[in-house]
C-alpha cells in the first residue's frame, strides 16, 4: 500500500533502520531492494526490479510537464500529464520542469542524488542534477529539463528519464530499531517539515519563479533580442534605400539641363576658390618679402653699431648732437665745451 506524503514520517522505519547490518556507502541493487521491502526509498507499487542497475534506480517520465510559451509578448505556464506512450516534446532552447509521478520515501539514515540519462545527456539536455536530498524527505520531486539545443526532442512517457541513486549516512544509536528508548540527541538534525511541498506551484513560488512572471532560456532570450535588433537593422537600410530612391527621382526630376545647371554651378564655386587661394598664397609671399627686408635692416644695425663710433643712450643733463660721422638713426654723445676762465672783479655785482 502506497504511503501518502504526509504520513511518511509516522512510517515504522523512518527513524528507526531495519538493516542495521547495512554499512554506511553507496546501496547496491540488492540492498536497495531490501529497503523498497521494507517500505522505505521507493513506492512499492510504483517498484520495477528491471529498472534497477547495479548502485541505482531508473525512474520514470510520468507526471505533470510544466513550461512556460509567449503568447502576446507575455509568459503563459502551461501543464500536461504525462502517462505511459504519451509523446512528450522538449522544444529548442526551452526549460521545462517534470513532477515526477513516482515519489521517493527516504529515512533519517539515507540521502540520494539523481541524474539524467546519459542518452539524454549526448543529445544535448541538462538537467538539474548533484543536488542532494537530504534524508527524511517524502513525496515527489521537481526536475528542471534544459534544452540547449537548436533541435526539438521528442521523448515518450514511461521510458527512464533519469538514475537515482542511494547512500546510507554514518550510524547513530537513535536509529537502531531496539534504540526505542534512546533519547534523539539534540544535534541530530531532523529534516525540516516545511520543505515537504506537495504541489509544485510551492517550489516555483520559493524560487520566484511565479514572481517573475515565467520563466525561459537564456539562450531564447538572446535570439529574440538578436531577431530584434536585425529587424531594426533592416529597418534602417529599408529607410535608407527609400531615401536614395527619393533624391534620385528628385534628380531625374532636374533633365539633362537641370543636371547640367547644377554640374556648372559647382564648377564656378570650385574655380573662385580656386582663384582665391592665389590671391591669398601672393599676400602671404609679400608679407614674407617685407620681413626679409626689416631683417636685413636690422643686421645692417648691428654690424654698424659694433663697427662706428661709439653708440650710447643721451644721459640726462648731457646735450647730444647728430654728426656727419655718425650713422643716420644713431646718436652721438657729444662733450659740452669748458668754460672760459673769468678774471677777477668781473664777478657780478663786485
Amino acid at each position: 500500500m502506497t504511503t501518502t506524503d504526509t504520513d511518511w514520517t509516522e512510517h515504522p522505519f523512518y527513524s528507526r533502520d531495519p538493516l542495521p547490518s547495512i554499512e554506511p556507502a553507496l546501496l547496491n541493487s540488492l540492498d536497495i531492494r531490501r529497503y523498497v521491502d521494507k517500505g522505505c526509498l521507493l513506492d512499492k507499487d510504483s517498484f520495477d526490479p528491471e529498472r534497477m542497475k547495479p548502485a541505482s534506480y531508473e525512474m520514470r517520465l510520468l507526471g505533470q510537464l510544466y513550461h512556460w510559451e509567449e503568447v502576446n509578448g507575455r509568459l503563459q505556464k502551461r501543464c500536461r500529464k504525462v502517462s505511459d506512450g504519451d509523446r512528450v516534446m522538449l522544444s529548442k532552447n526551452s526549460i521545462s520542469y517534470l513532477w515526477t509521478g513516482e515519489r521517493l520515501r527516504l529515512p533519517e539514515y539515507i540521502a540520494a542524488r539523481f541524474n539524467l540519462r546519459i542518452r539524454d545527456v549526448h543529445k544535448g539536455i541538462l538537467l538539474g542534477t548533484g543536488p542532494l536530498i537530504d534524508p527524511g524527505f517524502g513525496g515527489r520531486i521537481l526536475i528542471p529539463l534544459h534544452n540547449l539545443t537548436d533541435n526539438d526532442y521528442s521523448l515518450t512517457g514511461g521510458e527512464g528519464i533519469i538514475w537515482v541513486e542511494f547512500t546510507k549516512v554514518s550510524k547513530n544509536e537513535y536509529w537502531i530499531p531496539d534504540g526505542e528508548d534512546i533519547e534523539r540527541p539534540a544535534d541530530l538534525v531532523a529534516f525540516p517539515s516545511g520543505k515537504v511541498i506537495a504541489d509544485p506551484n510551492g517550489y516555483l513560488s520559493k524560487a520566484a519563479v511565479l514572481d517573475a512572471g515565467g520563466v525561459e532560456s537564456a539562450f531564447k532570450g538572446e535570439l529574440k533580442r538578436a531577431q530584434s535588433e536585425a529587424r531594426k537593422a533592416v529597418s534602417v537600410s529599408k529607410d535608407t534605400s527609400e531615401k536614395v530612391d527619393r533624391v534620385e527621382r528628385h534628380f531625374r526630376g532636374w533633365g539633362l539641363g537641370g543636371v547640367f545647371a547644377g554640374v556648372v554651378g559647382v564648377s564656378a564655386l570650385m574655380l573662385s576658390a580656386y582663384q582665391l587661394s592665389f590671391v591669398m598664397r601672393d599676400e602671404v609671399n609679400g608679407q614674407r618679402d617685407r620681413i626679409e627686408k626689416l631683417e636685413e635692416t636690422v643686421r645692417g644695425l648691428v654690424e654698424a653699431q659694433s663697427t662706428g663710433p661709439v653708440v650710447s643712450a643721451v644721459l640726462p643733463g648731457i646735450g647730444a648732437e647728430e654728426t656727419a660721422s655718425t650713422p643716420r638713426g644713431l646718436i652721438e654723445v657729444v662733450e659740452p665745451p669748458p668754460e672760459p676762465e673769468r678774471s677777477p672783479g668781473s664777478e657780478v655785482g663786485q
